[in-house]
């Protein structure tokens, strides 16, 4: 979407099986074994970039067709209609399934995440950023900061659990309660006017939440109260799971994260964005091959020790920012492995360093310190894993006890889907973010 109009734009879409073609399902063709066929498509907002993420329940020929709408201001937002257009419509022949997906929980219809709270309310989160997260914690809370007094209801629905089918975008006051509901409960500030929902979830796996919003002013107790956001939470007990799914039944993940890998790089990109742009052989930073460089004598050069914390300038321009550890150094007692969570609201390239410095017993050595250091293979030590959305988290496993400093770099992706080159045609991935880790 173009900047001016990212705060106004609205979408909606619809998807079909092509009847023309598909002569058995003459009735019914938004549905698939009376399941909506809206609820195998993951439609999101992520700053200016629409994205609708389609997994079809069976093989055979489909339409999709993308609507779209300004909303213009208004001071009563709640309740508010308005109309949609078609702006464009595809035709999807699908001839074999790679994997077959659970449908997505019974929600209301429409996008996923914050953004339509944002957008029509001018209700912003301030906890969770994107559609889908994960969690190994209860309770999950989710906080929103509102520009007045407001009145608030939460719905939770789940596949593994029966519950009211609601594909309206409003519901009652008097409606009758789901089996999940009261597995969810909110806190009003009244001073700050920040609303904060506490959700205890019965079991593990996925979960859908609707949140709707009523303005007193404008909308008496007996009126309905409006949609205003609705997320997905993947919850799981145990962190140690391998995000990569399976060829079975699968819940929906996080669709923006490309984990083709090479030597210690991976990519955050966008539905637009082929994949088949990564070319392993170009995808080093100009940082890593001068770290391959010797000197006169033909020895590796000592490898100095980098500045320590982030490059604020970078953050900002990339969106970027720490959210798990907020200061630099870290100390890690007993344990070699830590979890580092970045938010990434950019579509960027990164690659990383992790560089062994020293231990204790080193110090005391009469071996100059600088010769000490060593580069490691960073991929052997180091994985990334999608935290819904543009969240990252960067998983290290130390090999030993000592000082490690593990930098992040990034660059942008340009409009050809590739980071700029330098002179010298290589990459150039600026440092953003250097910890300083100490595992005693």
């Amino acid at each position: 979407m173009p900047d001016s109009l990212k705060q106004r734009l609205a979408f909606h879409f619809h998807l079909r099986f092509s009847n023309s073609l598909n002569n058995s399902q003459t009735e019914d063709s938004n549905d698939f074994q009376g399941v909506k066929l809206e609820r195998y498509v993951l439609h999101t907002i992520q700053d200016d970039l629409v994205s609708f993420n389609i997994h079809l329940p069976q093989e055979g020929d489909y339409f999709i067709e993308i609507f779209a709408s300004l909303v213009e201001p208004d001071p009563n937002p709640f309740g508010q209609s308005f109309k949609l257009k078609c702006v464009c419509k595809y035709r999807i022949i699908c001839k074999q399934l790679t994997q077959r997906m659970h449908p997505l929980p019974t929600c209301a219809s429409g996008e996923w995440g914050p953004a339509k709270a944002i957008r029509h309310f001018n209700i912003h989160p301030l906890t969770h950023f994107q559609a889908i997260f994960e969690t190994h914690n209860l309770p999950v809370i989710i906080k929103f900061k509102c520009p007045k007094q407001l009145k608030f209801h939460a719905k939770l629905n789940s596949n593994q659990y029966s519950s009211i089918n609601n594909d309206n975008n409003s519901v009652s006051s008097s409606a009758t309660s789901n089996t999940l509901d009261k597995y969810v409960k909110y806190e009003y500030d009244e001073h700050n006017f920040i609303v904060t929902f506490i959700i205890q979830l019965p079991n593990e796996g996925q979960y859908g939440i609707d949140l709707y919003a009523r303005d007193p002013e404008y909308q008496t107790e007996k009126r309905t109260m409006s949609h205003c956001c609705k997320y997905i939470i993947n919850y799981s007990k145990s962190s140690n799971l391998d995000p990569t799914p399976n060829n079975n039944n699968n819940l929906y993940h996080d669709y923006s994260f490309d984990r083709v890998k090479s030597n210690g790089q991976q990519k955050l990109i966008s539905p637009r964005t082929n994949s088949a742009f990564h070319q392993p052989e170009q995808s080093h930073s100009s940082r890593s091959s001068s770290s391959r460089e010797t000197n006169s004598l033909g020895n590796t050069p000592s490898i100095p020790m980098p500045r320590i914390g982030g490059n604020s300038n970078l953050l900002s321009q990339f969106g970027m920012a720490p959210i798990s550890h907020i200061d630099p150094t870290i100390t890690l007692h007993s344990t070699n492995s830590i979890e580092l969570l970045f938010q990434i609201c950019k579509m960027v390239d990164f690659s990383f360093d992790l560089i062994y410095h020293h231990t204790l017993s080193d110090l005391s050595s009469r071996t100059p310190l600088t010769n000490l250091n060593q580069r490691l293979n960073a991929s052997d030590y180091v994985t990334i894993k999608p935290n819904g959305g543009f969240n990252v988290i960067f998983a290290l496993n130390l090999p030993k006890q000592g000082v490690y400093t593990f930098t992040i770099y990034a660059a942008t992706i340009n409009p050809r889907n590739d980071v700029q080159l330098n002179t010298n045609g290589q990459t150039e991935l600026p440092a953003v973010y250097t910890y300083l880790i100490r595992y005693v």
